[in-house]
């Protein structure tokens, strides 16, 4: 049983307003909705940045396994798996497509180029780069396919 599986089944059992309370709130619309976010997401929204005067994300996922008395130390090992996760993901090359079209520059402004630059390159899905070799060619061409239908052609 994951750690927002039993968040979930704690949650269900008492009430937003008791919670909040525990937590130090006086409304429960914000930390439920928080609470809410964090519970369907895969990394307990470690992932994302959030502003709490209270507590943040890790503290927020301590706090609750201590209202809900689950074992800090399952609390922690797996906020350090999901940061260990992340850490991973944000220093994993980011694939991208770099689309050469030929183009030299004879007469046009650079900072035109420089606004255009940004649709030669396509950033590849992580979703794509996680299937095997074989199977991430068609989708990268649909991609480029896609890419070249969105994008005009610009004369100079």
């Amino acid at each position: 049983m994951s750690l927002q599986q039993l968040f979930k089944a704690h949650l269900d059992e008492q009430s937003p307003q008791i919670i909040a309370k525990q937590l130090g709130y006086c409304t429960t619309d914000k930390i439920t909705a928080r609470i809410e976010s964090m519970i369907n997401s895969r990394y307990l929204d470690l992932d994302k940045s959030g502003f709490d005067l209270r507590y943040s994300t890790p503290n927020l996922i301590r706090k609750l396994a201590e209202i809900f008395a689950i074992p800090s130390l399952l609390c922690d090992k797996v906020i350090e798996e999901i940061e260990a996760e992340l850490l991973a993901k944000r220093k994993r090359f980011k694939p991208y497509i770099f689309i050469e079209t030929g183009f030299k520059r004879t007469s046009q402004p650079v900072f035109i180029l420089a606004t255009l630059q940004s649709n030669r390159f396509l950033t590849v899905d992580e979703a794509i780069c996680e299937r095997p070799l074989n199977d991430q060619l068609e989708p990268i061409q649909e991609q480029i396919k896609d890419h070249y239908r969105q994008q005009p052609v610009i004369d100079m």
